[in-house]
């Protein structure tokens, strides 16, 4: 047995067929090569393994001993597996000693994932003989897969330089020290980084063995922008952005126009990578990138809500505008909103700035109607006026976006059904649960109870909380359209008598609506 196959693995010892293993080789004579090796390989593994078979059932007619008895005294279990164990470490060692040649080597990475993909199609073909599939398992797979494993290591190597290089030729060093001689990367830089990180990923997907490796590395690549660009972000200028004293020339401009750019470029790589892999290290990676994307631009219009909520505040004693047209504090909204509009928006790409656009038309509802559903019953002027800004705030809202208008629907429907509400002396069931359709259910109770006569104790006395904390219930719940004191609410309505009947309908009428929805 052992001259049978020392035969055979002797032809496989003369692979290469060339004279010298450092002589030139191109692509398509390496593939000629792996093929005679591989159809050698499983020509003769198959001759082998129907020896194996016949030695499993042979004993010897004097000893009565087994064949296969007589080869487990030597060591060798499978004669097909001591077999194949002896001709894969033969690729190997040829493999490895022509890496010696590092033309050979550097061909052999570039062709590493198809030459994978040929050893496993190779072995899971020729396994599908029954022959074969008795002897040779997954275990002899690993091992044949195993024989280019010296290459692995420079092929992850490579692909990492392929994937890192580029971020670090975007983001130089010297831009993230804040020099301003550095310009940020172009949509033409973004675009073609993002192509780069397809093609690694295309290059590894038909390669299960190299797929989870190269994943890794678009990872780190990726990790690798997303801590570059969170260099570059300036909060001081995002906070100097909203400081009113700022000049025609101020010194935020520059360094958050390229807090802007970092915003463009994390939102494009997130927007294109979100789907090429299902690796969690690329996800995670990935979902970092929209984290600072959306973090920054949140963080960049704070200071606005900030803004528009102090403006608010002043709304418990409204003063009417020398135009006639809504009050002081609507005019300081507008102000924000528009700084916002005409100097901050335009740094953006539209499709990244529109959802923030969206949310800060939100926020304007929500603030709104929060702080006027807690005021007091108002007399004919005081309703006139805050329809008044009502209607400018749908202006301002529309004006910021413009060309998307349908964006804001239902934000710009919840404003006008608020504005009829503080104009409606008679409320029915039926109009309220219309009201309540409209609107979230807690706003229309506390701006109900605020205007009764009868609610003696204002709403933040009511519950045991401070005016702010309540706004910041009332704002928060306008999604949720549960909030936890509108039940409280109702019942002190109910609980303080009145001698006017118009209130004790409208008491009553609350009372049914709420349990009702």
């Amino acid at each position: 047995v052992k001259a049978a196959l020392d035969e055979v693995l002797t032809l496989l010892e003369n692979w290469p067929q060339r004279s010298s293993l450092r002589g030139a080789v191109t692509a398509s004579t390496f593939w000629q090569e792996i093929d005679w090796f591989l159809n050698l390989l499983f020509v003769e593994a198959s001759k082998v393994a129907f020896l194996d078979h016949i030695l499993s059932d042979k004993r010897d007619t004097v000893s009565d001993r087994s064949f296969a008895s007589v080869l487990a005294d030597v060591g060798i279990a499978s004669v097909a597996v001591y077999f194949w164990k002896r001709a894969v470490g033969i690729l190997g060692g040829k493999l490895s000693h022509s890496a010696q040649d590092k033309s050979y080597t550097k061909l052999l990475v570039s062709l590493l994932p198809d030459l994978l993909k040929k050893l496993g199609a190779s072995f899971d073909d020729a396994t599908k003989q029954h022959k074969l599939s008795k002897c040779l398992r997954r275990s002899e797979r690993a091992e044949l897969m195993a024989a280019v494993d010296g290459f692995r290591n420079e092929f992850f190597t490579i692909s990492k330089n392929r994937v890192v290089k580029p971020v670090e030729l975007m983001l130089p060093d010297a831009l993230l020290t804040g020099n301003d001689g550095e310009e940020m990367p172009t949509a033409t830089d973004v675009t073609s980084y993002i192509r780069v990180l397809g093609e690694e990923l295309t290059r590894a997907s038909s390669c299960p063995e190299l797929e989870l490796g190269v994943a890794q590395n678009v990872a780190t690549s990726l990790q690798v922008l997303h801590d570059r660009l969170a260099k570059i972000v300036d909060s001081a200028a995002v906070k100097a952005f909203w400081d009113a004293s700022s000049g025609s020339q101020p010194s935020w401009r520059a360094p958050l126009a390229r807090t802007a750019a970092v915003v463009g470029v994390a939102a494009s790589v997130h927007q294109d990578m979100q789907s090429a892999s299902s690796t969690p290290a690329v996800k995670g990676a990935v979902a970092a990138l929209e984290l600072l994307h959306k973090g920054t631009l949140d963080s960049l219009l704070q200071g606005g809500k900030k803004m528009i909520l102090v403006a608010l505040a002043k709304i418990q004693n409204p003063t009417p505008r020398n135009d006639g047209e809504g009050s002081q504090h609507i005019r300081q909204v507008e102000e924000v909103c528009r700084k916002a509009k005409e100097e901050l928006f335009l740094m953006f790409h539209t499709s990244v700035i529109l959802p923030q656009a969206k949310a800060l038309c939100k926020f304007l509802v929500q603030a709104y109607i929060a702080h006027v559903c807690l005021l007091p019953n108002f007399d004919d002027a005081g309703r006139m006026l805050l329809a008044d800004d009502a209607t400018r705030l749908e202006m301002v809202m529309s004006s910021i976006l413009m060309d998307v208008a349908t964006a804001i629907a239902a934000d710009i429907a919840m404003l006008q059904a608020f504005r009829r509400l503080a104009f409606e002396e008679r409320l029915t069931l039926e109009k309220l649960r219309e009201y309540m359709s409209s609107l979230p259910v807690h706003v229309v109770v506390l701006h109900v109870y605020s205007r009764l006569e009868v609610a003696k104790s204002p709403v933040q006395q009511l519950l045991g909380t401070s005016q702010p904390v309540l706004l910041e219930e009332v704002m928060a719940q306008c999604q949720e359209n549960a909030w936890s004191g509108t039940r409280a609410v109702v019942q002190a309505a109910q609980s303080v008598s009145s001698t006017n009947e118009v209130e004790k309908s409208i008491v009553a009428t609350l009372a049914a609506a709420v349990p009702a929805l």
